[in-house]
């Protein structure tokens, strides 16, 4: 089982993420932010429907999880890495060059134990 991180402003049609498994919803301004659950048999074709009902040209990354490894979707690039910071660097990298800001590339949270954190702190 993987959980993702999806923000509904990064979507074409926001509407579409109602078409994950959504297991919580998190404000955050004005970012409506989405938990949404996916089966180890589904992955890759979760992730790929998120690349594409993202924004084309837009800074935007979602990210999915275990408790051991972090997949970080770009519009146009997919990192699979561990949840272990010290090898995020590639991926935090990329972001950068979209001009994502170096904050927002934490990809909290991580870990299944770090979420029920930080949907609590809505």
């Amino acid at each position: 089982m993987y959980h993702a991180i999806v923000v509904d402003q990064s979507f074409i049609d926001p509407s579409k993420i109602r078409s994950f498994r959504v297991f919580a919803i998190k404000h955050d301004g004005t970012w409506k932010i989405y938990g949404v659950e996916i089966d180890d048999r589904h992955v890759d074709d979760v992730i790929e429907q998120i690349q594409e009902n993202m924004k084309p040209n837009e800074p935007w990354y979602a990210h999915a999880y275990n408790d051991e490894e972090l997949i970080v979707i770009f519009k146009n690039k997919v990192f699979t890495i561990a949840s272990d910071p010290t090898t995020w660097q590639p991926a935090i990298e990329y972001g950068l060059e979209l001009n994502i800001p170096k904050e927002q590339l934490n990809f909290s949270p991580v870990t299944f134990q770090n979420e029920k954190q930080y949907f609590e702190n809505n």
